[in-house]
């Protein structure tokens, strides 16, 4: 559903905009970060004969690689998912080095963070690497939210608000 439906107004005539300037210098949103987490299969792409017997096979059994002996970086994050991409990216992101993501409460912890995804089944991917290696954090930092999810708005409001407020995080031991 679309905003402009769900209210019943004329489709791509808002009634009220709230500029992203606005919201940086109100304390409400902080301006992006994009962060770079460059892996050999991401600048490289994918090429089945580098690949191992059992990645071969996981190959063999995906429909959209049919006819098909490399995948381009472009196309990586569409069909085919590398759980050490993955984990390599999350890592990252909860560092707090430079690197790592916008981290808050005096760098202890890390901040409200939006991870886009390339289509709805690499978002339920990257939600359950992320549980899988940040358990304690399951279910509570990482959250799918796309068309598909029937609570999608109740999962955004619940993002804006302090629910799920993080007290202390340790990213050299992130699952205590």
């Amino acid at each position: 559903k679309d905003t402009y439906g769900i209210f019943e107004l004329q489709k791509g005539m808002p009634t009220y905009a709230y500029e992203d300037d606005k919201a940086y210098d109100q304390g409400y949103l902080v301006p992006p970060t994009k962060i770079s987490v460059a892996t050999k299969f991401l600048r490289e792409g994918v090429k089945y004969k580098d690949l191992s017997d059992e990645e071969q096979e996981e190959w063999e059994n995906k429909a959209e690689l049919e006819d098909r002996d490399e995948v381009l970086p472009s196309e990586v994050n569409k069909f085919l998912f590398n759980e050490d991409t993955a984990e390599k990216m999350f890592a990252q992101l909860m560092s707090k080095d430079d690197r790592g993501g916008i981290h808050v409460e005096g760098g202890d912890v890390i901040g409200k963070t939006i991870v886009f995804a390339a289509n709805n089944d690499h978002a339920v991917f990257l939600e359950k690497m992320f549980n899988k290696n940040y358990p304690k954090w399951a279910g509570k930092l990482a959250r799918v939210i796309t068309f598909k999810e029937t609570y999608a708005q109740s999962l955004i409001d619940e993002f804006g608000g302090d629910e799920n407020k993080i007290d202390e995080f340790d990213p050299k031991n992130p699952t205590l």
